[in-house]
């Protein structure tokens, strides 16, 4: 669940981010981090199950609680990058442990491709002639998943229109629940699928297979 999706259910006043000024207050923050994290997934059960004329408060506490997460992690992501040489012990260590959970930082590549039906038909095509079709599924699409752990591959046999992009993902990871994520170039966190919402989805999926 990306979290902007939750910030535009309501219109509901943005908070400023908190400073956190020592660890106490980071445990602090994460520990109510996650307390929120636990009511938005006892929420978005309560909003499936619930009847149109009662969608409108839960939306307007959704959005609500979207504020107070967003608002927490970018605290807790402030303070972990003005402090990570100190809390990661001059880059020994990625994962930092504390009362209220933990974060960690974890190195990602993206992959860059470019966009529109034609682009991407095109990129095929380019794939098809240096004899890399086995990146292109059988219904004419790039296997992205292939082709980045392909990367070396790539880097030598340069293919016009794929590019690499590397970065870090910080996951914050409060005590029994979800954890959220971003990567440290992309302002839009994201929000670990609970177990319950994992459930819904496939038990949605079954019902619609024939």
């Amino acid at each position: 669940m990306k979290l902007k999706d939750l910030l535009i259910l309501s219109d509901v006043e943005a908070k400023p981010i908190p400073d956190i000024a020592n660890q106490d207050e980071l445990t602090q923050r994460q520990q109510e981090l996650g307390d929120l994290l636990r009511e938005l997934d006892r929420l978005t059960v309560e909003r499936g199950q619930a009847v149109a004329d009662a969608l409108f408060p839960t939306n307007k506490r959704l959005t609500e609680i979207g504020q107070e997460i967003f608002t927490r992690a970018e605290a807790i992501e402030k303070f972990a990058t003005e402090n990570r040489e100190l809390l990661t012990n001059q880059e020994r260590t990625k994962t930092i442990n504390h009362p209220g959970g933990s974060f960690s930082w974890r190195k990602t590549t993206e992959l860059l491709l470019p966009e529109g039906k034609a682009a991407i038909a095109e990129l095929i095509q380019k794939l098809k002639r240096k004899r890399l079709k086995r990146f292109v599924r059988t219904k004419e699409e790039l296997d992205k998943a292939g082709i980045k752990r392909a990367r070396e591959l790539f880097e030598k046999r340069a293919v016009e229109g794929i590019t690499f992009k590397d970065g870090e993902i910080l996951s914050i990871q409060p005590i029994g629940t979800v954890g959220i994520s971003r990567r440290l170039d992309d302002p839009q966190w994201e929000i670990e699928e609970s177990e319950s919402q994992s459930k819904r989805r496939k038990s949605a999926k079954d019902s619609d297979e024939p």
